[in-house]
């Protein structure tokens, strides 16, 4: 009768809902746990490294084909072809630029639009030579998603690259001044000049550059005005941020 009621005894003791039965299946429940984890955290460190190797090659093709511009503009006998092929190296360092950002920052959903106009206008001016234009920049911090960053970035490029060619001809210096300012739900961005204005009116001229502006301008949902600024140039593009996550102060 003892050993009767030490093996019901015993049976009790892993009864379900008993304490010990309890035990053993949080036990079991944890080892199942810890080991999806560790499949997941496999799996995440595998995509990390496959991202972090995409965007390198990303990048070094950027970097190849900014160089095979460079090769054929230095073969190129005609100076407006290399003039031409300079302007395409500038376009693709832009968005080479775009592109380390996303990769170098924390959130790579977002771009600070103020960091990269900054950066873009800084790079143009010291690669033009001119120490008789100033660049004067007043930008605030806004974050832009990466769908919108490149082009805004080749229309940055490409008012800048306008200003320095045409507004400041060889021997005029003067002042080239950047505005960022965040409104509710948008972002102003004003690139002015105080150079010689754009000949036969306010818009410029039709050109690969112009249509470039107004098809990236269209891609983001952006509007862009070409103003007098007497003397000089402005222009203002107003950028939608709907998605924008609060600036930073």
């Amino acid at each position: 009768m003892k050993a009767v009621r030490a093996c019901a005894e015993g049976e009790a003791s892993v009864y379900p809902g008993s304490p010990r039965e309890r035990s053993r299946r949080d036990a079991d429940v944890e080892r199942l746990v810890r080991r999806r984890t560790r499949h997941l955290e496999e799996a995440l460190r595998r995509s990390t490294l496959l991202l972090h190797e995409a965007d390198h090659r990303v990048k070094n093709n950027l970097q190849m084909i900014s160089a095979m511009l460079l090769i054929q503009r230095a073969s190129a006998p005609d100076a407006g072809v290399q003039a031409a092929l300079q302007d395409m190296v500038e376009r693709v360092d832009a968005v080479g630029l775009v592109h380390q950002r996303l990769q170098d920052a924390t959130n790579s959903d977002s771009v600070d639009i103020g960091d990269l106009i900054r950066e873009i206008a800084t790079n143009l001016v010291t690669a033009a030579g001119r120490e008789d234009i100033a660049l004067v920049l007043a930008v605030e911090s806004a974050m832009i998603g990466p769908d919108a960053a490149a082009p805004v970035a080749l229309v940055i490029n490409e008012t800048v690259t306008n200003a320095l060619k045409h507004a400041f001809p060889p021997g005029r210096g003067g002042a080239l001044r950047i505005d960022v300012r965040r409104g509710p739900g948008t972002c102003e961005i004003s690139v002015r000049d105080d150079g010689t204005g754009m000949p036969g009116g306010d818009r410029p001229r039709s050109g690969f550059g112009t249509t470039l502006i107004e098809a990236m301008v269209r891609q983001v949902r952006a509007t862009i005005e070409w103003l007098p600024a007497l003397p000089g140039t402005h222009v203002r593009i107003t950028l939608p941020l709907p998605d924008l996550a609060p600036a930073r102060l």
